[in-house]
């Protein structure tokens, strides 16, 4: 197994030793789905720093006696998604600054369904990054987006 940071710090040090071994491995894939699970959790990161300061902007709100309900509508946006998920909504962005158009809360039954695709997408990086062909199979198995297990299974 390789040390995900001698990848990130040496790729041509791998590749060269992939290669030495007649092994194939795509590490410029590995590097790229690396940075963008660095990106999703410095997102992630951002969104929690985002609820922390909401929350205390919120708390100061009350205490003032001042309308808070635009901060709760944008902390409802985030309340139901599994917890380090990064979700997209929609936002006006003007010289003002990022406004997110307030949703509501997310029906529970399309909560669900994102939920689970969430969880699938992890148990295929997971896959990818480790190499692990039986969690790539698992992850297909439980996709209800996937109509046919053998064809996906034989792919």
């Amino acid at each position: 197994m390789l040390d995900k940071r001698l990848i990130r710090d040496e790729p041509d040090k791998v590749k060269e030793a992939t290669s030495n071994r007649n092994v194939s491995v795509d590490i410029d894939r590995i590097i790229s789905l690396d940075r963008e699970f660095l990106d999703n959790i410095r997102r992630g990161d951002e969104l929690k720093h985002e609820r922390n300061v909401n929350s205390q902007e919120i708390g100061r709100k009350k205490r003032a006696g001042e309308d808070a309900s635009e901060l709760h509508a944008r902390m409802k946006e985030i309340s139901n998604r599994i917890k380090d998920s990064i979700v997209e909504t929609p936002a006006i962005i003007n010289k003002s600054g990022i406004h997110s158009i307030q949703l509501g809360d997310m029906p529970e039954g399309l909560a669900a369904l994102c939920n689970i695709q969430i969880m699938i997408q992890s148990l295929v990086v997971e896959a990818g990054v480790s190499g692990d062909m039986e969690k790539a199979k698992q992850a297909l198995l439980v996709d209800p987006v996937v109509n046919d297990h053998d064809k996906a299974l034989a792919a």
